[in-house]
Parts: structure tokens; C-alpha cells; sequence
């Protein structure tokens, strides 16, 4: 990911307040474009672990325009 990312690391959430919840939703959208990058490459592909079930729950929500129209809407 780091590659994709130019190695800005995702904010990932901590048992606090709402703004942890806020940062982390601003951390992945800022990273739309390379999430959906590093998820389209041969490189992902390849990843033993890309076809598992996880991964692809994951993939499809990195695709899902409504996933991302409603980060949007919430940092609004």
C-alpha cells in the first residue's frame, strides 16, 4: 500500500472520541485514488491473499461510488 500511497500510512481508529472516527474517514478518503490504484494492480492480484473472501469484501467496498459518496457526506 505504501507504494500506491506515496507512503502516507491510513490513520487507523483508537478507542477515543468521534474525532479519531473523523480522522480516520479523512485518512481514506485522501487516499481514494491510491486505494483504488493498489486494488486494481497486478501486484494486488498476485497477493496470495487477494481472493479471499476478506480481501474481496474489501475491494468491493473500495469500488462502492455509495461508500464513498457517504464519507463524503459525513465529513460535511
Amino acid at each position: 500500500m505504501r507504494k500506491f500511497t506515496k507512503g502516507v500510512e491510513l490513520i487507523r481508529p483508537a478507542q477515543t472520541r468521534f474525532a479519531t472516527n473523523v480522522l480516520t474517514v479523512q485518512s481514506v478518503v485522501k487516499q481514494r485514488t491510491p486505494l483504488r490504484q493498489m486494488f486494481a494492480s497486478e501486484e494486488w492480484a498476485a497477493y496470495p491473499h487477494a481472493h479471499k473472501r476478506n480481501a474481496s469484501l474489501v475491494v468491493d467496498i473500495i469500488f462502492n461510488n455509495e461508500f464513498w459518496e457517504s464519507c463524503v457526506k459525513l465529513l460535511k
